[in-house]
């Protein structure tokens, strides 16, 4: 779900960063125009918006809080 998100925003000629834990499904973004960025919080750096797409509380706490999070 996540990635035809990020392809839509792409489209729409928005700048975008992205993160994913398996960094082969960051490949297509980047190649579309993507910044594929090593940690969320690399990622999250400078942003208006964050959208996140993990499944678990866990994995949310995790991307938001952890080590790297979007919040560091």
């Amino acid at each position: 779900m996540g990635a035809p998100l990020a392809g839509h925003l792409l489209d729409a000629g928005h700048a975008l960063r992205v993160h994913a834990r398996r960094a082969e499904m960051m490949v297509p973004l980047a190649a579309r125009g993507a910044v594929a960025c090593a940690s969320p919080a690399e990622a999250a750096r400078g942003a208006e918006f964050i959208f996140t797409n993990v499944t678990a509380s866990a994995d949310v706490e995790q991307v938001l809080l952890g080590a790297g999070g979007a919040a560091a």
